[in-house]
């Protein structure tokens, strides 16, 4: 652990810098989800929760939803994590990725807690977005 001091000398950009970015993220993340939900027909809840069902074999009672929820959030966490993984493991690999947009991410030398999505626009797209976008 860095002190204030410590973080804000190691570091490449400042606090406020790595706060936008975040945001600039986020923001992004969430105009993306919300045109993802409308092409996807962005039905009201109760009709996606009842394709979600119907897909997922339909069974009835509490605890059968409760097991097949429970084995399609475990499922989506290990398809997110496994991409992102990857992807992060190839922006290392690959010189033209890591010089041109894995890099801005290694700014944050001493990283601030509000600083995990703190990464290159295009990179949060391939790593982040894609890969809750896809489970």
């Amino acid at each position: 652990m860095q002190t204030t001091e410590e973080q804000d000398e190691k570091n490449l950009v400042s606090r406020s810098t790595v706060i936008k970015g975040v945001l600039v993220q986020q923001s992004l993340q969430a105009i993306i989800a919300a045109l993802l939900f409308l092409l996807a027909g962005g039905a009201n809840p109760h009709d996606v929760h009842a394709a979600a069902h119907a897909a997922a074999g339909g069974g009835t009672g509490a605890a059968a939803s409760a097991c097949r929820h429970i084995i399609q959030f475990a499922t989506a966490m290990v398809v997110m994590d496994t991409w992102q993984y990857f992807m992060h493991r190839y922006m290392h690999q690959n010189k033209f990725l890591y010089k041109h947009i894995h890099s801005h991410h290694h700014r944050l030398v001493a990283p601030y807690a509000f600083g995990a999505l703190y990464n290159h626009p295009l990179e949060g797209l391939m790593v982040d977005t894609m890969s809750g976008a896809g489970p």
